[in-house]
């Protein structure tokens, strides 16, 4: 039966491949979602939003999930995740005063410390 199955498929094999080169090209009907800051994207990211918070707050332990989201996403309380370069310690860091983030750098001596001095290398805010 396996062999059978094999056979008919190797058959077809070379029909599909003449399909697949002579289909017609569609255009994308979804290609206007390319442009990510455009207002009809923009206006079709915040419809499908609008629908998916319906439905999520519906549900009796949203309002719990999202809290508990929250405080974690806010939390002042952070550990470093150090990538060594040059003999030196960097890495990114997000909190409230930095939304987008720096990228800065210590000394190993001083990341060894409870209060690494962190120099700014680059501030994306």
């Amino acid at each position: 039966m396996r062999r059978l199955a094999l056979a008919a498929l190797l058959a077809l094999a070379p029909t599909a491949s003449l399909i697949a080169q002579t289909a017609p090209e569609r255009p994308d009907p979804y290609l206007w979602l390319e442009d990510v800051h455009g207002d009809k994207a923009m206006d079709w990211v915040r419809g499908e939003n609008a629908k998916t918070l319906a439905v999520l707050e519906k549900d009796p332990r949203f309002q719990g999930a999202y809290d508990a989201a929250l405080k974690i996403a806010e939390t002042k309380a952070r550990i470093p995740q150090p990538s060594f370069i040059g003999g030196a310690i960097y890495n990114t860091w997000q909190d409230g005063e930095h939304k987008h983030g720096l990228w800065r750098r210590t000394s190993l001596a001083s990341y060894r410390t409870a209060a690494p001095q962190w120099e700014t290398v680059l501030d994306l805010d």
